[in-house]
């Protein structure tokens, strides 16, 4: 299993159920270090970037290789995923804007 941080969209538990085909409930945590913002094609979705005075609330759950390859397509091309850690300390994939 991987653990991931959601911060919009998937934060809903009907559009997680219907991405993933099933329900998974999380825990709530910050992501200390970066701010949400909105994503620069997609403008109603957030994403987040850096910035070390701010935090962003979201929550962490744990995923399978199939739920990964479910959210990868929900994300689309647009997002990317990278680790980060959360106030936990636990380190986590979140996704991002995919500026590349």
């Amino acid at each position: 299993m991987t653990k991931i941080f959601t911060y919009g969209s998937l934060l809903d538990d009907d559009i997680r159920e219907k991405v993933l085909g099933r329900f998974i409930d999380g825990k709530s945590t910050v992501l200390l270090g970066y701010e949400k913002i909105p994503h620069s094609h997609f403008y109603i979705y957030p994403t987040i970037r850096r910035n070390m005075s701010k935090k962003v609330e979201g929550k962490i759950f744990d995923v399978s290789a199939l739920d990964l390859e479910r959210l990868d397509r929900y994300e689309t091309q647009l997002y990317k995923k990278i680790p980060v850690i959360v106030s936990t300390g636990e380190e986590v994939l979140t996704y991002i804007e995919n500026s590349s």
